[in-house]
């Protein structure tokens, strides 16, 4: 027997662990966001005490709680442990169904996801090289002292990008100095640097079936 009223999910993710409330139609009441740290269960823990108390209820109103995530399988208390590519097809499906395609940057790998009519078709990952990965992102975004969601504006804006051929294997820090220690404004030297993996698309993206994104 189903006792409460509300449902909960939890995203343990590499980085960050995420938690939202939701009532029986699906109305979110309330979601916070945890850094993950060393100890994903209790990480998760706090993040849904948080969301709770920001709903304005309690546990023991909570019917269901679904995990997802790197670290899903350490969420305590959970109802059902689903991956993240099941999550993302199912959540682009509610709220664009129209969509045919999933790009997941996660903390410590990317994935692109290929959807057909609201469920998965195809799937790949990129989980070895540490370029495209949203760790790699907030270095890259600190080290040239620009906003995070200003690199793809940034990216078209530039009219002559400077290339980086520093290893794969080297450091974000490593791969943007060659770029800016050049001259120029930061928008040009990031540009080219993010150039390589933008208009060289991975062969993870291609594999998956994914339409290229527009200009």
């Amino acid at each position: 027997m189903i006792v409460g009223d509300l449902f909960a999910g939890v995203d343990a993710g590499s980085a960050t662990t995420k938690a939202v409330v939701v009532d029986g139609a699906g109305t979110v009441l309330a979601n916070a966001v945890l850094p993950s740290g060393a100890r994903l269960a209790e990480s998760s823990a706090r993040v849904l005490e948080e969301a709770l108390a920001r709903a304005g209820a309690h546990r023991g109103r909570v019917a269901a709680v679904v995990s997802t995530g790197y670290g899903r399988e350490m969420v305590e208390g959970r109802t059902r442990a689903v991956t993240e590519i099941t999550c993302h097809a199912r959540g682009v499906q509610a709220m664009m169904p129209e969509a045919r395609g999933v790009i997941d940057i996660g903390g410590q790998d990317s994935k692109a996801i290929a959807l057909e009519n609201g469920a998965v078709r195809r799937f790949e990952m990129n989980d070895k090289c540490a370029a495209g990965t949203g760790r790699f992102l907030e270095v890259m975004a600190r080290t040239l002292e620009v906003p995070l969601d200003g690199f793809g504006p940034w990216r078209w804006r530039a009219r002559s990008p400077r290339g980086s051929r520093t290893p794969a294997r080297s450091s974000p820090r490593a791969r943007s100095f060659p770029c800016s220690r050049r001259g120029g404004p930061r928008r040009t030297s990031w540009p080219g640097c993010a150039g390589p993996w933008r208009d060289a698309p991975p062969p993870w993206r291609r594999g998956c079936g994914c339409p290229s994104p527009a200009p």
